[in-house]
């Protein structure tokens, strides 16, 4: 019914039915006649097969009244919205209705589809707010067992009533490069349940969706029809696919699906979330993969200790160099062999400290890796060419190398040596001599050549327009900065874009 609310008209005239069946085109207005029923008896009987969300209900029938049989469905469902129908406005009906919670009391003879346009409104008003209210109180609850494994009483549980059959849990994750520094999983929103309308089916619908330890937890309810047919498991994986399709145009981010190839109950919630939380980084052993159906992956979990991390140190970078890229192997070799998640978490960690200590952590935005087998080559050859240049500033004088940190940490303002040399209480001619007679460049050369290092990162990661490239980097005039920049590079700053665009 593509998220229509159900209705069930209750009056003892067929008359009265047919017409308010007539009176407006209500499917096209979000709402679905599921049934109807002439008496009390008939009426409990269709509430219990369809769970109406709203009831329509004459205040006088045959074997009973409309308040006392709206108790009685309320009892069984006390959300429902009623709203009585009466021939003529009776005080004392009036009253019974505001007593059970009735949303309004019509007069049949009065009703015109304006009316009863406006009565239906704002019942889906009512439900509306009313679900928001218990979607966000069930996400407190469910949050509560994920994180924090939290046992809840009987009549806490009741609350999740759409939980008490099981269930699939997924976890989906965000797709970055490894070293990325701007945290797309920082930035995750909560979905809003309107974009996956179209997803849901009767036989297979999604219950909620819940960002938790900066993942995404969803929770895919399945119809028992369902999970005793065959194919069950193939028809959730075209289930995920178009979810985390939807979840690409939504959040124009790529996202990876993990899950269990089972249902999960409300008992053993914490220890599966546990579970898909320690293989959510495991899309990074998988290119070209973006579902994993854990059931289906053997374990390759290695009997050998993961190896030490600890050469991961300035000092022995430096001083032990060689040593320092066997280790490196090793620890790589270990994790494709191994594709443990934890442990590549630890290295990437290590690697990450160790060019901060080394005063280079800003190399990283240039390490696009986003998958295991390709992080190596990348952290390899920036090492490399981080140990050349400390071999060569090994041999600057202390005022070259206090000018090559000066122009790292401040080639995005306007950097000179007339700055420098009031620090440094010395000529800027000597220092300007000097710096271009340890490295072979000039000054404003060596200052240019790092803007348009940096300019090449942005043009090849980011959105940004050329100008705003050239004032990120420092330089104002954006003519003069697509001038020299094709100086340097041979190509315009928009055909270098073309050729290394990697979003």
């Amino acid at each position: 019914m593509d998220g229509k609310l159900n209705v069930i008209l209750i009056d003892d005239e067929d008359l009265v039915i047919e017409d308010m069946r007539e009176l407006i085109d209500w499917e096209a207005n979000g709402f679905h006649v599921s049934g109807y029923a002439y008496n009390g008896m008939q009426t409990m009987k269709l509430v219990r097969s369809v769970c109406p969300d709203i009831v329509f209900m004459d205040v006088s029938l045959p074997d009973t009244d409309g308040i006392r049989l709206s108790r009685q469905i309320r009892e069984l469902f006390p959300d429902v919205v009623i709203i009585i129908l009466s021939g003529y406005m009776d005080f004392s009906y009036a009253q019974g209705a505001v007593e059970i919670g009735a949303l309004s009391y019509l007069v049949k003879h009065q009703m015109t589809p304006s009316r009863l346009l406006e009565v239906l409104f704002q019942a889906r008003e009512t439900i509306e707010k009313k679900r928001l209210s218990q979607r966000l109180g069930n996400r407190l609850l469910l949050r509560d067992i994920l994180e924090q494994n939290a046992v809840l009483p009987e009549d806490t549980l009741e609350h999740l009533a759409a939980y008490r059959d099981s269930f699939v849990l997924l976890l989906l994750s965000p797709v970055t490069p490894v070293f990325q520094t701007d945290s797309t999983k920082d930035q995750i929103r909560q979905p809003h349940s309107s974009a996956f309308c179209t997803l849901n089916e009767p036989q297979m619908k999604i219950l909620d969706l819940l960002i938790c330890h900066s993942n995404l937890a969803v929770f895919i309810g399945i119809s028992p029809e369902e999970k005793a047919g065959r194919g069950y498991l193939a028809r959730l994986g075209l289930f995920v696919r178009r979810l985390l399709d939807i979840m690409l145009q939504t959040a124009k981010t790529p996202f990876f699906a993990v899950h269990l190839g089972r249902e999960t109950v409300i008992s053993g919630l914490h220890d599966d979330f546990k579970l898909l939380e320690s293989h959510a980084g495991d899309y990074r052993f998988w290119p070209g993969q973006n579902i994993i159906d854990l059931s289906r992956i053997p374990s390759e979990a290695s009997a050998l200790p993961a190896p030490d991390t600890v050469f991961l140190d300035r000092e022995n970078f430096l001083s032990h160099n060689q040593q320092f890229y066997i280790q490196l192997s090793d620890c790589f070799e270990h994790l494709l062999k191994t594709k443990d998640a934890v442990f590549l978490s630890s290295l990437c960690s290590g690697i990450r400290h160790l060019f901060r200590d080394l005063g280079e952590e800003h190399l990283l935005d240039g390490l696009t890796c986003t998958y295991a087998p390709d992080i190596l080559p990348q952290v390899q050859e920036h090492f490399k060419k981080i140990y050349e240049e400390v071999q060569r500033q090994q041999q600057y004088s202390p005022s070259t190398n206090y000018m090559i940190r000066y122009i790292r940490q401040n080639y995005n303002l306007s950097p000179s040596l007339l700055d420098i040399s009031a620090t440094l209480k010395s000529s800027s001619m000597y220092l300007g001599q000097k710096f271009k007679k340890d490295t072979g460049r000039t000054f404003h050369d060596y200052l240019n050549e790092y803007r348009i290092e940096q300019a090449k990162e942005l043009l090849s990661k980011t959105n940004m327009k050329i100008f705003e490239v050239s004032e990120s980097i420092g330089i104002t005039n954006s003519q003069y900065f697509s001038r020299i920049f094709k100086e340097m590079t041979g190509r315009t700053p928009n055909e270098y874009r073309a050729e290394h665009f990697s979003i």
